[in-house]
């Protein structure tokens, strides 16, 4: 009977460490995700920056559109018009596509969380331990762990997704928002320039 017992305790404790790198292994998975939509979504919205800048030097030096009538140089304004209005969503997807990917990765650091604590990972450290090396600290995880106690997985999220934070999703959300903001930028650009064009030619 008893090693009946240790066997079937053997086999829970497996499979809570089978649990636990299943966690971890997701954790990693949807944080490579993220990065992956960083870096997708910045090298389009860059490449869309610099198609855009060119097209407007061009519209603003080129003495052929400078020629061109006021309604037909109205008509390649719009198109051009387009390239920063798409960047704009394209970059609004991104921003949620990757807000979701953080969420996940945060819902499998909740998890890592429980199970360290159910592993006793937060046992504070014995005095010959603290005598080896980084003496002042108590506990294996850094203190930050215990700085703040979540009532709930969805708190722990909403928490490191606000923007106050100084993690993955707080820093690279401003990235977006600088892009979405050049990208506002350039269409004002385009228009300004389209109107200077319009009522220079018209002696105003």
């Amino acid at each position: 009977m008893g090693g009946d017992k240790d066997k079937a305790c053997g086999d829970k404790d497996k499979a809570w460490i089978e649990f636990y790198k299943k966690a971890h292994d997701d954790k990693i998975f949807f944080a490579e995700k993220a990065w992956e939509s960083i870096k997708f979504h910045i090298l389009l919205a860059s490449s869309l920056i610099s198609i855009t800048v060119g097209a407007l030097i061009a519209m603003h030096t080129s003495r052929d559109f400078l020629q061109l009538y006021n309604h037909t140089r109205a008509i390649f304004t719009l198109f051009l018009i387009i390239l920063p209005f798409t960047m704009v969503l394209i970059l609004q997807i991104g921003l949620k596509n990757f807000k979701r990917e953080c969420k996940r990765m945060y819902e499998q650091s909740a998890i890592l969380m429980k199970l360290e604590r159910r592993f006793g990972f937060d046992q504070k450290r014995t005095e010959e331990e603290k005598k080896e090396v980084f003496f002042e600290e108590d506990t294996y995880n850094p203190r930050r762990y215990y700085e703040k106690r979540w009532n709930l997985t969805s708190s722990f999220i909403n928490d490191m997704l606000s923007c106050c934070k100084e993690n993955l999703y707080c820093i690279m959300n401003r990235i977006f928002k600088i892009f979405i903001v050049i990208s506002i930028g350039l269409m004002v650009l385009i228009i300004g320039v389209a109107l200077y064009h319009c009522f220079w030619n018209l002696g105003i």
